[in-house]
Parts: C-alpha cells; structure tokens; sequence
C-alpha cells in the first residue's frame, strides 16, 4: 500500500520535517517542546505526523509509547519502517478513515526503552495527555489502542465526555500469534471501523450532512509501539467492545 515504510527514506523524513510550520501541526510542535523541555533534553520525543490531521483531526488513536523506528524517523507515523506502522495504515485505510480526520499518539510520549512501560510512566505522562486533548478542540471519538493504552482510560474518562473505544494492539507479534491472524485483525479492523461510525455520527448531528471534505492530504500513511499487546475489556458505558 502506498507510503508503507516511507519513513526509511531520509528524503522522505527532511520532507515530512519541513511541513512542520504548517499551521495544523505548529501548535502541536509547541506543545511537544513544552514537553520536552518539562522532561529534560535526554527525554526523546518523537513527534506528530504532519500529514495527519493536526490539531483539526477528529479521531485521536493512542498507543503505548514510541518505538525505535519512530524515534530513528523522529515521528509517531504510519509510514514508519516497522510493520505495526504498516498495519496501522492499512487497518486506518481500511475502515474508511481520510488520513487528515486522524492523529496518531501514544500515551507515554516519550522513548522508555525496549522494556514495558510502568504505571508510574503512565501516571507522569498524564497531566500531557490532558493538554494535548485541549489543543484538539475538534476530536469526536479516541481509541486506546492496546492493553498498556488502555492503562489511560480511567483518567481520559474522568477529563472528556468524548467517546472512548478500546482496540486490539496491531503488532505483527500480536496478531500473528494468534492461531488464526486474520481474526485478530478483522477484530482491530471492526474496532477502527465503529470508530469510524462514531465520527461520522457525531458530525452528522452537528452539521446535518456527513461533513466530510475530500482529503487534500496525500494518502501517505503509521506508529505506535512494535511491542505485542493485548485489549482490556473496560469501555465507557455505551460502547462496545466488539
């Protein structure tokens, strides 16, 4: 699928950083400097695709924590060298979402290392968490996307109304460890796709049509973590874990 890998292409990763100034993404550059700077300068950061939806994405999807592929690119993206980023882009093609409707992050922001994260980690990256959902004032649905993500649920539910849906991690190791890998990814795939439908019902409301413009973005496409993860079966009231 197109923009699979991309981000292997150190031309590809200058292009990707010169988009940074775009006015969807800057308030997010500003944000993930704060961080920084908050963390120390030892702290890595990888930051967000800016072929994504920036600031104006409707659907927040939210791993883990950065993987080394996306602190070699320097993004949390789709089109990372990994094939959990490629899952993701094809899984996110696949339940109909246009790339600029979407924003890809991760829980803990920051590279812990090859080992899991802590719930300590998840209590510090928090308070960031919560900045970040006021600076995308247009989001309509977020999904935690693996078990370690969905360590953030209890907090998320306390501090937005927004619907909040939990996934299956798209990990090659995880799905593939199932017997039988195209049900985990069909479950992923259905998952996104609800997802999907909350967007597209929430806009409905609002604007009495689907809402919709056509993506002037190109259909590029992302990140997470590569490590395995499972699904937590908690959800807020009113979703469903399919």
């Amino acid at each position: 699928m197109e923009g699979d890998y991309l981000l292997g292409s150190e031309e590809a990763r200058k292009e990707r950083k010169s988009m940074l100034h775009l006015p969807h993404i800057l308030p997010l550059v500003d944000y993930l400097d704060s961080v920084k700077e908050e963390l120390g300068s030892d702290v890595k950061c990888p930051m967000f695709d800016p072929c994504d939806g920036g600031i104006n994405a409707k659907a927040l999807f939210l791993q883990q924590d950065p993987g080394e592929k996306a602190v070699k690119s320097g993004f949390i993206s789709r089109n990372n060298p990994d094939q959990t980023a490629r899952n993701t882009n094809h899984l996110l093609h696949e339940a109909g979402f246009r790339r600029k409707e979407t924003i890809l992050w991760n829980i803990v922001p920051w590279y812990v290392g090859t080992g899991n994260i802590k719930d300590s980690d998840i209590e510090r990256a928090m308070p960031f968490l919560e900045q970040l959902l006021l600076l995308t004032e247009n989001l309509k649905v977020i999904v935690l996307v693996g078990k370690k993500a969905q360590g953030a649920f209890s907090y998320l539910s306390r501090i937005t109304e927004l619907p909040i849906l939990c996934s299956y991690h798209p990990s090659p190791l995880w799905i593939n460890s199932d017997p039988k890998p195209p049900a985990r990814y069909s479950d992923i795939l259905a998952k996104f796709r609800e997802a999907k439908n909350v967007l597209a019902e929430a806009v409905h409301q609002v604007s009495g049509t689907d809402g919709l413009e056509n993506d002037s973005t190109a259909e590029l496409v992302n990140d997470g973590p590569s490590k395995a993860d499972g699904m937590d079966a908690e959800v807020r009231p009113g979703t469903n874990l399919g």
